[in-house]
């Protein structure tokens, strides 16, 4: 049996504020993460996919893949894609989900996940604090509540 580790964070809407999914993913990639895997392509759900999670993987533009994330979004459907980070020779992969009110779901790849003690399986939530929190801070958005679940 496995664990499993999400983040969760609420943006606070504000008045005359048009926030919306682009911007949000473009808050993380500002701060160092990118859209692309190792093999250059983005890992994402298409448009209709709203909760199978049935992950596409597609060297696409980012504008493309933007565009695929309007289209989500104006259906009020679940947008899910995967981000990656490369810092010391390791890259990390985190898969997110942004919810049409916004709300984001973080958890970190099994396979890249940053472990504080290898041998307790400890995950190094200090670490995705200071890789999540930020990228949100700097594009000025309110974080409402934070929570971290593992189980």
């Amino acid at each position: 049996m496995s664990i499993t580790y999400t983040f969760e964070v609420n943006i606070a809407k504000k008045e005359n504020f048009d926030l919306s999914a682009i911007y949000i993913i473009e808050s993380f990639l500002e701060t160092g993460w990118s859209l692309y895997s190792e093999k250059n392509e983005v890992i994402y759900t298409d448009v209709g996919d709203n909760d199978d999670f049935d992950f596409l993987s597609k060297a696409i533009s980012k504008k493309d893949y933007f565009d695929i994330v309007m289209q989500k979004e104006k259906n009020n459907e679940i947008i899910a894609l995967a981000l990656f980070l490369s810092e010391k020779n390791n890259r990390y992969r985190i898969d997110m989900m942004i919810t049409p009110e916004f709300d984001i779901l973080l958890s970190p790849d099994d396979k890249t996940k940053k472990i504080l003690i290898s041998n307790l399986k400890v995950l190094d939530v200090n670490w995705y604090l200071c890789k999540i929190l930020p990228a949100l801070a700097n594009k000025n958005l309110i974080i409402e509540s934070f929570s971290f679940i593992q189980y």
